[in-house]
Formats: C-alpha cells, sequence, structure tokens
C-alpha cells in the first residue's frame, strides 16, 4: 500500500497537535517565582506558538481580527488609564498576550483536519483509563483516598490555586477523579466530552466513545456533563429533526413527571445549589447572571472598571465570574464588548458546530475563565486557527510583512 503523501499544511497540524498534546498532558505544570506569579507550560507554549507558525509560514495574519485586536488593545489600555483603583500589571498582560494570537488563521486540508480529531481522540484514552483506575483505587481503599501524581513532583512545578481530584461538595462523598493528568475535575470532564463530541461528528468510534462516556461519569464533572446536554441536540437535529424533537418532548414530559411524583433524579442536586448561597453551582452559575445586569447599568463603568485583577478580591460577590462579567468589572463596558466581537468573529474554525457552541457556552457561562490557561488554549486551537484562508491576508504577503520587520530588526 502506497504511503499517503503529506499535506501542503502538514506543519501547521503538527503545531496544533503539539498544543493539544501540551494541554492535556503539561497541564498541571508550571513554575511558581512566588505566591502572586507562577507561569502554566502550556501557556508559555502556546506564547511561542505564534512566532513560531509565522516563521513557518504555517499561520497568516487575519486582517480584520488584527484591527479588532488592537481597537481592543485601545480600550483596555485606556479603560487602566482611568480606572478606579491600581491596575494589576501582570493580569493585564495576561489577558492581551493570551487573546493576542487570536489574530492567527491557518487552513487545514481536510485530512490534516481528520488527524488532528484523531490525535485529540487518541490522547484522551489513556487519561479516561487513568480515572477509571482512581475510581477504582478509592473503592478498594475507601472514600477519600487519592491516587495522584503531585506527592511525586515539587509543589515550585505544580501549578497552586486548583482543587485537583478533591472535592467540596456536599453530594459527594469521594474525591472527584481528575485523570491524575488534569489541573481539576471541571477540566478533566471538559476534555472527555470534547472527544466524545468529535467521535459522535466524525468517526463514531463505539469502543472510544464508551470508555470516554464511563470516565465523565466516573469523574463527576458537571462541566463535561452541560457540555453534552448542549451539542447532543444539535447533533441529533442534524441527523434526525423530525424524531429529535419528539423524543426531547417525550423526555421533557417524563423528567416533570418524575419530579412530580418526588423521584430523586442524578444531578439534581446540582439544580438544588443553584438557589444555596455559598454552593458550587450558585457561584458559577446564578451569581455571576445577577451581577452581569447589575453592572451592565452602571454608566460609571462604559469607558472604565475598577483596575485590572480587581474582582479577585470580591468573590463573595461575584462568585466564580464569567469572562464577560470579569471583563466589564475591571475593564469597562466597552471594552467588554469590544472582547467579546474579538472572540465571537474569531471562533469561526473548520471545527463541528456542536463542538464550538459547547465550548464556548461553557467558557463563557459556566465559570471564571477569561485568563484561563487551559480553556483559552484549547479555544484557540478547535475554534479559532483552523480556518480557510479567504478571509486572512494572503500567505505571500503574510511573509513579506513579518519577514520584512525580522530583517528590519537585524
Amino acid at each position: 500500500m502506497a504511503a499517503r503523501a503529506p499535506t501542503p499544511t502538514g506543519g501547521a497540524r503538527r503545531a496544533v497537535g503539539a498544543l493539544l498534546f501540551t494541554l492535556i498532558y503539561l497541564q498541571k505544570f508550571g513554575l511558581t517565582v512566588s505566591a502572586d506569579l507562577q507561569f502554566s507550560i502550556p501557556m508559555l507554549f502556546y506564547f511561542l506558538l505564534m512566532p513560531v507558525m509565522l516563521l513557518r509560514s504555517q499561520a497568516v495574519i487575519d486582517g480584520r481580527r488584527l484591527c479588532l485586536y488592537l481597537t481592543f488593545l485601545a480600550a483596555v489600555l485606556a479603560s487602566q488609564v482611568l480606572a478606579s483603583s491600581t491596575p494589576s500589571i501582570s493580569s493585564l498582560m495576561q489577558l492581551l498576550l493570551l487573546y493576542l494570537p487570536f489574530v492567527l488563521v491557518c487552513r487545514l486540508e481536510r485530512e490534516d483536519i481528520a488527524a488532528l480529531f484523531r490525535l485529540f481522540s487518541t490522547l484522551m484514552i489513556l487519561p479516561a483509563l487513568l480515572v477509571l483506575v482512581q475510581y477504582a483505587y478509592q473503592l478498594a481503599h475507601g472514600a477519600g483516598t487519592s491516587l495522584g501524581i503531585n506527592p511525586y513532583v515539587p509543589s515550585q512545578f505544580l501549578l497552586q490555586g486548583y482543587m485537583y481530584e478533591s472535592s467540596t461538595e456536599n453530594w459527594i462523598t469521594y474525591n472527584r477523579p481528575n485523570g491524575m493528568v488534569f489541573l481539576e475535575p471541571s477540566f478533566c470532564s471538559a476534555f472527555l466530552a470534547s472527544a466524545i463530541i468529535l467521535e459522535l461528528c466524525t468517526r463514531v468510534a463505539k469502543a472510544r466513545i464508551l470508555l470516554f462516556s464511563v470516565a465523565l461519569v466516573a469523574c463527576a464533572g458537571a462541566t463535561g456533563m452541560v457540555m453534552l446536554g448542549v451539542a447532543l441536540p444539535l447533533i441529533a437535529l442534524r441527523r434526525a429533526p423530525a424524531t429529535t424533537l419528539i423524543l426531547a418532548s417525550l423526555a421533557g414530559v417524563l423528567v416533570l413527571v418524575l419530579l412530580w411524583l418526588g423521584v430523586d433524579l442524578p444531578m439534581t442536586s446540582r439544580i438544588e445549589e443553584l438557589g444555596s448561597q455559598g454552593a458550587s453551582g450558585n457561584a458559577r452559575l446564578m451569581l455571576p447572571f445577577e451581577r452581569l445586569f447589575d453592572l451592565l447599568v452602571d454608566p460609571s463603568l462604559f469607558f472604565s472598571g475598577h483596575g485590572a485583577g480587581s474582582i479577585t478580591a470580591q468573590a463573595e460577590q461575584f462568585g466564580a465570574a464569567w469572562a464577560l462579567l470579569k471583563m466589564m468589572y475591571e475593564y469597562g463596558i466597552l471594552a467588554a464588548f469590544l472582547y467579546l466581537l474579538l472572540f465571537i468573529s474569531s471562533a469561526d474554525g473548520q471545527i463541528p458546530l456542536a463542538l464550538k457552541v459547547a465550548l464556548c457556552v461553557i467558557f463563557h457561562l459556566t465559570g471564571g475563565y477569561l485568563l484561563s490557561p487551559i480553556l483559552v488554549p484549547l479555544i484557540f486551537a478547535f475554534c479559532v486557527v483552523t480556518k480557510a484562508p479567504e478571509q486572512a491576508i494572503g500567505a505571500t504577503r503574510a511573509r513579506a510583512i513579518f519577514g520584512g520587520s525580522l530583517m528590519a530588526a537585524r
């Protein structure tokens, strides 16, 4: 059998594939300089990817996105000049650097796109198996026992401030598995759900779907469940619209009947958290939702905010501040609007719509992910960078611009 010829965009595929590898297997690792300063290994790799892809002509700069980013940059800097408190320089720089690569695009052939999906699914097999190992370990040694890599890695090389596999929710009596390599069970569940959605939208490898689904249930991550709840109707509607609507209606009636009868359903305790002050569900969903509308009607926040990083000390008031909520409070309504415009215009990569919508929903509506060193690069890899070239400046022109700047610097 003849070997398949390499595609013209194989280099770009390998670069994005390397980013996916670091996001899965190295996301717990970082360099801690002080209590207030630590560097995520995947985030550092993500920052380095932009100049490398430009130098190797694996990506080009989209002119429209660049204009949006520069406008966003101007609004952010102006808001900090007018801010009511001293901004955090590290938080400000992290924001600007995390979203700078969103100006990049690269066209991947269909074969390269399919290869990236296969790679991501294959990379997720080991973490899924490790979730089951962690769960089995607790069954054998008792609830609350942990099995992870943390005791064997010096703390200065692990990112701090994350929950790892332990759980504080009162509806769980055991440590939620995180697949050992993930920062938190929520990240683990999000990646597992992404793998399930990709399989359902492309190859439909039943063995992998079963493995990822069992691991998702075992890690008890609501983030992944929400992603599936968003994606599955979109997938089903595309395949069989009439059947899907009928089954969804029947399922809705069944749930209402069971609730009326007082039957305990899975995840109902999670729903009850929405109205419980201080609970995880309330802090991640209801509290940010309420505060978002409070800020929208505050005229003093139109051009300026309270300063980069200032919302961190207001956790009781804002909960897990959503990306848009954090932008409004710290940078003002105008900067928040431009941020949303940049995000929406950039998230048009060539991936299944179901995965794109699911990722965007959990990113913007389920937690404080604006500066996430994991989810922002993941959205870049899946939703931003892989795009048809006709809306970007030509590769030749991009090379000329970048190459000319490089020669001038020399």
